[in-house]
């Protein structure tokens, strides 16, 4: 399908296993800044096409309807 993977999470940690375990492209740190304009900034503003989340918190169930697209 040939996707973009920008992998949200917080830490060294939590960003070295993005970019080794999932392939990311990106990497945006929630803890750092407003997640919805780091992930529009990355992605030109346009926003997402497709989401997987994986969270447990609610924070990101609440920021996927703000990336995505219409």
């Amino acid at each position: 399908m040939g996707s973009r993977v920008i992998a949200i999470d917080t830490g060294r940690e939590g960003q070295k296993m993005c970019f080794d375990t999932l392939d990311a492209e990106e990497f945006v740190d929630f803890a750092k800044g407003d997640g919805v304009t780091n992930i529009k900034s990355v992605t030109a503003g346009l926003g997402t096409q497709a989401i997987f989340l994986v969270g447990v918190s609610k924070k990101p169930s609440h920021q996927v309807a703000e990336v995505n697209l219409p």
